[in-house]
């Protein structure tokens, strides 16, 4: 074995040696409706107002309306993709946009 090989062979060693693995903890939901790009959700207990979401076909949505059993989110992209019974991903991100001068004046 050539001297690059073993190199690379004993840094790819290292790397699973010392390898650790550490839990992701996410909220995830369930699509319960889908109509006209509003989502209806549920599972999302500790979904805010205005907090972005996640669908598992990669759609990205805004919750806003939060009632005690449910929360209707709407749908920014791909909403004719977004399925009932799909998963939906609290991000614990809020939706934002972004400001400057080539804002000034457009609102």
């Amino acid at each position: 074995m050539s001297a690059g090989i073993r190199k690379l062979a004993d840094v790819f060693q290292q790397k699973i040696v010392d390898f650790t693995s550490e839990p992701v903890i996410m909220e995830v939901g369930e699509v319960l409706t889908v109509s006209d790009g509003v989502v209806r959700v549920s599972g999302l207990d500790t979904l805010m107002s205005g907090e972005c979401v996640r669908f598992e076909c990669g759609a990205v949505g805004m919750a806003l309306n939060l009632n005690p059993e449910t929360t209707d989110v709407v749908v920014f992209e791909k909403a004719d993709d977004i399925r009932e019974g799909e998963r939906v991903y609290a991000t614990g991100q809020m939706n934002t946009i972004p400001v400057g001068m080539s804002l000034l004046g457009r609102i």
